[in-house]
């Protein structure tokens, strides 16, 4: 047999092995200068969009750039911001906070004052999204909070710049009562006098830390930035006041005017039991301000539609022409018909529960008070132990006027005991919430367009539609023993 065909086909192997590996060699050459020239591009890019100035020598943008581009390869490609924040003297600032408004973990500048977020998409905003909107916020010790709007476009790397703090302005000043006297441990806001740019994104009230008077009556708010603030003041009995806009300068102290705290309305009144007419003596109360003392804006439904009432007769007398006349009559005679409806509505609707009735505390003589009330109508809720929730209003509170004892009777309610327990080894579960709701049936109209349908299965209701008249939790042993009640149509 001729060896030679066979010399042949080891020599055209290997040559053919020696053809590929010169081949992916230069593919890879070649492969290496494109990521280099790119990368240059890409730092080249990020430097044109630097804010020159008071930054340090010129190798510093450099290396602080090619470090972001780095950084964000790490990320995936995902849009990032890069920066460096000096202090009021333009020197690096170590261990500033940076970040989005709203996002919750900013990042901290390095020993050059550098840093590097990483952006990350709002809630409900498309992911990726080409343009979109950011706040960005700085804080440093001993320096003004910077906020600052940016448009970031597409997924790369963006350069702000340098962020120099200033030292802000203080505001300074005295809360005091009618009479002069200094009020001590008075609780005293900052807030923008007018709402800045980024107000949307951000609450300018967040930015400075509420203050407390000391004994002298005296506050103090440093490192405020630049523009207009009003000061607001609040103590217990107290009414708040607000200051006039004041101008804060960058490095200046400001004296604010005093600000002068009057008292405020008090209301009181006794919880009793309906039926024997003794006080109760276990009850929590809360108060809530319906509105106004506007005789167009206070009262329940049927006082309202009665007072329209009258208004809409008094204009038919005074109409200069029959068509106008017979016009208010007629509209008149509309809302007298819904009269009816609506006491028999407010006779059978169950009150609701409060979002945070209070504390159930021992009140001797069941008596209660409200103090430091402004002018307006209220209304108060009572929720006490094996008994209905009530609810009065409008309760009217004026200036100058005695202040008068609300009386509220209790009925009681039934009761509703349970136990909450696991579906998988019926362990009994605590802390467990219990509410109980009043359901509120289907309309009319809803029920015809089910009967109609030939899918009816669309119409079935995900959950109880209803007013909550009754919340609570459950203790261990997980027994859902609320000491409240409600009324029997509830139940």
């Amino acid at each position: 047999m001729d060896a030679r065909p066979i010399q042949h086909l080891i020599v055209a192997l290997v040559a053919l092995a020696l053809a590929s590996a010169v081949a992916w060699l230069s593919f890879a050459s070649a492969g290496d200068t494109a990521q280099r020239e790119a990368g240059a591009a890409a730092v080249d890019g990020n430097r044109g969009n630097e804010v020159v100035g008071d930054r340090g020598d010129a190798a510093k943008p450099a290396h602080r750039v090619r470090t972001a581009v780095a950084l964000g390869a790490a990320y995936g490609g995902v849009a990032s911001i890069c920066g460096r924040v000096l202090d009021a003297d333009g020197g690096p600032l170590i261990d500033a906070l940076v970040g989005e408004a709203l996002a919750p973990n900013p990042t901290s500048t390095t020993g050059d004052g550098d840093f590097v977020v990483e952006l990350v998409d709002a809630p409900g905003a498309e992911a990726g999204a080409r343009v979109r909107s950011l706040t960005l916020l700085v804080l440093a010790a001993g320096h003004a909070p910077s906020v600052t709007e940016h448009t970031i476009e597409g997924q790369a790397r963006h350069d702000v710049g340098a962020i120099r703090l200033l030292r802000g302005g203080g505001l300074r000043g005295r809360i005091t009562d009618r009479t002069g006297n200094s009020l001590a441990l008075a609780s005293v806001t900052v807030t923008p006098a007018t709402p800045p740019p980024w107000s949307r994104s951000l609450d300018g009230a967040a930015l400075v830390s509420p203050a407390a008077t000391d004994a002298a009556g005296d506050y103090a708010f440093a490192h405020l930035p630049p523009g207009g603030y009003r000061v607001t003041a609040s103590a217990p009995l107290m009414l708040s006041a607000r200051s006039n806009p004041v101008q804060v300068q960058d490095g200046v102290d400001t004296e604010v005017d005093p600000i002068v705290l009057v008292s405020g309305l008090q209301l009181t009144g006794t919880v009793v039991d309906a039926g024997s007419g003794r006080p109760v003596e276990e009850f929590a109360a809360s108060i809530r301000r319906a509105g106004p003392l506007d005789p167009q804006e206070k009262g329940t439904t049927t006082q309202q539609l009665r007072r329209r009432i009258e208004a809409l007769r008094a204009d038919a007398a005074r109409a200069a022409d029959a068509e106008a006349h017979a016009q208010q009559i007629r509209i008149a005679a509309e809302l007298e018909a819904r009269v009816p409806r609506a006491i028999a509505e407010a006779s059978t609707q169950s009150v609701a529960m409060p979002s945070d009735p209070g504390p159930v505390v021992a009140r001797p003589q069941g008596k209660f008070a409200f103090d430091g009330l402004e002018e307006g109508a209220y209304a108060i809720w009572i929720v006490a132990p094996t008994y209905q929730v009530a609810r009065v209003e409008p309760v009217e509170v004026r200036r100058g006027v005695p202040g008068v004892e609300v009386r509220v009777a209790l009925v009681s309610g039934c009761m509703v005991r349970g136990k909450v327990v696991s579906k998988r080894d019926g362990a009994a579960v605590a802390g467990a919430k219990i509410e109980l709701m009043r359901e509120l049936p289907a309309s009319r109209e809803q029920d015809q367009d089910q009967r109609r349908s030939l899918y009816p299965w669309f119409f079935a209701r995900s959950g109880p539609q209803g007013i909550a008249v009754l919340a609570t939790r459950t203790t261990p042993p997980a027994a859902s023993s609320s000491r409240r009640r409600f009324p029997a149509a509830a139940s």
